[in-house]
């Protein structure tokens, strides 16, 4: 009886240092695995990484927004750009109803609306189209009317900005000058006053023009 006793402590003790060892490799088999979990979780540096690489690409494209309107704001034709293109128009037209409405649309663009209407550029615009239909009819032309029947060809320009003002302008024009009757042409030398506000002509005043001598062209 004492030995049966004895023998069944001794496998109780067996079978609790088993269960005891069993406990501690699965305490280590949870740990290890748990260690391995933790390292598969991205890290809070990580995700602040992934916030300042969004905010590093939303300032890229912020700047680059900013880039674009610069550039356009450079492309903006500065007052004498503008001038240039205005003497251009002013002395250009063929005689056909198109090109010389098309011209005075044009030029209201390049002015402010007095300088416009003080120029009487939209009523001689009128006034020139319906001579034109006149003369293809009857081949007549109206001497009393101040408007020329002439085409218009802009050669070449000057600009001089003013040293007292910078708002004034000298500007030398020549072009060409073709009668309706006429194939060949004559050079035109016609300088004026300009007076801008801002990137529009605020003002022009024909101070001289003559014909240049030995100037005869054919138009175009």
């Amino acid at each position: 009886m004492i030995d049966n006793k004895k023998r069944r402590n001794i496998i109780v003790g067996i079978c609790l240092v088993v269960a005891l060892v069993v406990i501690a490799i699965v305490f280590a088999v949870v740990n290890i695995f748990n260690g391995n979990h933790k390292a598969a979780i991205p890290t809070p540096k990580t995700s602040i990484s992934t916030k300042q690489s969004t905010k590093e690409t939303s300032e890229s494209i912020e700047k680059e927004s900013t880039s674009s309107e610069e550039q356009d704001t450079d492309k903006e034709a500065t007052p004498k750009e503008n001038l240039q293109n205005f003497i251009k128009s002013y002395v250009t037209y063929d005689l056909n109803d198109n090109s010389i409405q098309k011209r005075a649309s044009y030029l209201e663009t390049l002015m402010t609306h007095q300088a416009y209407a003080s120029s009487y550029i939209a009523q001689d615009a009128q006034t020139l189209s319906a001579m034109v239909k006149t003369y293809k009819k009857t081949k007549q032309i109206n001497t009393s009317n101040s408007t020329q029947l002439v085409a218009r060809s802009y050669k070449k320009g000057s600009i001089y900005q003013s040293s007292d003002d910078k708002n004034k302008y000298f500007v030398e024009i020549e072009y060409l000058e073709t009668p309706i009757y006429q194939k060949e042409g004559y050079m035109v030398d016609s300088k004026y006053d300009v007076t801008m506000d801002e990137n529009k002509v605020a003002a022009i005043n024909l101070t001289e023009s003559k014909n240049i001598p030995g100037g005869s062209a054919n138009n175009g």
